[in-house]
């Protein structure tokens, strides 16, 4: 189980890069980069939270408001991971590109453990 959550939980993160990427191309020329990237942020959650509740983590139902709350207060964490990781590395004059992957992959290990231990736990959750 734990193999399989893992790979679509890489897969939804994939889909959330995507989703993100599309949205901010496609807003950027009327909205701008940074309220494009807000409203391409906010859609990328939603399509990672429909993947990561329905398949993800599918046998395990989060109850109420407060748990909902708990998926976005992971996901801005590890984008902040993302985001912190990325700029302290390209103001010590690592490469932007390097710079990213090596936020996104710590960002993707954090918020793997958030989701499964914070927003999806056994505990949290109907099984």
């Amino acid at each position: 189980m734990m193999r399989r959550r893992a790979l679509f939980f890489i897969a939804a993160g994939g889909t959330g890069f995507a989703v993100n990427g599309l949205v901010l191309t496609a807003l950027l020329p009327w909205a701008g980069p940074w309220i494009g990237q807000g409203v391409a942020y906010l859609t990328s959650l939603v399509a990672t939270w429909w993947i990561n509740s329905r398949i993800t983590f599918a046998d395990r139902t989060i109850k109420g408001v407060k748990s909902k709350s708990r998926y976005v207060a992971a996901s801005l964490a590890a984008t902040a991971i993302v985001n912190g990781i990325y700029a302290l590395l390209v103001l010590r004059g690592v490469h932007p590109f390097v710079s990213l992957v090596a936020g996104a992959i710590t960002g993707a290990f954090a918020s793997y453990g958030l989701m499964n231990r914070w927003v999806f736990g056994e505990k949290l959750c109907q099984q």
